[in-house]
């Protein structure tokens, strides 16, 4: 079994982006790569659902088979530490 080790493999340097969601819409022009369309800002919260459903090609882009939901963000990184804050809410049975 590895060792754990005792400081951390990475150190921050420079913050590229952060945001606090304190807007009405995430939109692309704020550095959000929306995947799945299942996202939605919620009292300064971004706000995932899952959803499975198919999404059809739309701008020139290929259509979308169901699966988890997913964003990204459009900032360029390499070697990065990515740090977030996040709470699972109540799941439906």
């Amino acid at each position: 079994m590895p060792s754990i080790p005792t400081e951390p493999i990475a150190k921050k340097k420079e913050l590229l982006f952060a945001d606090d969601f304190e807007r009405a819409e995430l939109g692309k022009d704020k550095g959000w790569a929306i995947v799945v369309p299942t996202y939605a800002l919620e009292n300064g919260t971004l706000k995932g659902m899952q959803m499975r459903f198919d999404t059809p090609a739309k701008d020139g882009k290929p259509p979308v088979k169901g699966h988890q939901a997913v964003i990204g963000n459009d900032i360029p990184t390499k070697d990065s530490v990515i740090e977030f804050r996040f709470k699972l809410g109540d799941a439906l049975a």
